[in-house]
């Protein structure tokens, strides 16, 4: 994989530098430049998307590549979906919150069962959950927590919400498909209305842990199937990520 940074456009304002997790860029003369070694690149795309001149390329595409250019609302919206990694500290209302939960009725069920049950948990009240996982993270996902980049585990969100299903449902199938597809609904819908999301599959796991679980007031009998993060977004990206062709196997 490639990524190059054009020197003449460049502009040297380290937003590249800032939202990379692994922290492959550095300044040089006023100029950012990548360190020698990137295999530690997520190939994330958020460099790409943020910088405001367009300098960065990857997988051979600039910025100004016509294949970044949407055609259409529903192709915009999921173009332009981020995993947001800074949000800022003020809490969304019940209204706003409800509205993108209520989206999923008009989701698809298998045999129409839907097995689904939501909670919201305002993580901004409950600032000793993210410090219980920084303690807990060797516990909870086998390696100490550690954070080069200045991240917290819960990267600041304001909201949490928690997609769940009675553990005594009479599914005849797994309800993990409905909520997949529940949440990938929420995620488009907060697109839509200018916020940020981000899929907590650390949280997911740490609700194994009854202390943690209780604390997002998780149920016994209730499994969790996903979790969403959400709030405003205090990071502006100027066009969406640089993303490889899918590879295809056609059966004929």
């Amino acid at each position: 994989m490639q990524i190059t940074i054009d020197q003449d456009t460049c502009c040297g304002c380290g937003k590249c530098a800032d939202i990379c997790r692994p922290r492959l860029f550095q300044e040089s003369s006023g100029k950012m430049q990548l360190k020698q070694n990137i295999s530690a690149c997520m190939k994330c795309g958020q460099c790409f998307s943020i910088c405001p001149t367009g300098a960065i390329s990857m997988f051979g595409l600039s910025s100004s590549d016509p294949s970044l250019v949407s055609s259409s609302q529903i192709q915009s919206l999921i173009m332009n979906r981020h995993s947001i990694r800074r949000f800022k500290q003020v809490p969304l209302s019940h209204a706003v919150l409800s509205d993108l939960i209520n989206w999923t009725r008009f989701c698809p069920s298998a045999c129409n069962s839907r097995p689904l049950l939501f909670s919201v948990v305002n993580l901004l009240q409950k600032p000793e959950l993210e410090k219980m996982l920084q303690q807990k993270h060797q516990e909870l996902f086998g390696k100490p927590f550690e954070s080069p980049s200045n991240e917290q585990v819960l990267r600041t969100a304001p909201h949490a919400i928690i997609v769940k299903a009675n553990t005594q449902c009479k599914c005849i199938y797994d309800p993990q498909e409905d909520a997949c597809i529940a949440l990938s609904t929420i995620e488009l819908k907060a697109v839509e209305q200018g916020l940020g999301t981000y899929w907590c599959g650390l949280l997911q796991i740490a609700m194994k842990d009854q202390e943690v679980k209780k604390m997002c007031g998780v149920a016994d009998g209730e499994k969790v199937l996903g979790v969403l993060c959400v709030g405003a977004p205090d990071v502006k990206f100027e066009r969406p990520a640089a993303r490889e062709e899918v590879k295809i196997t056609w059966v004929e």
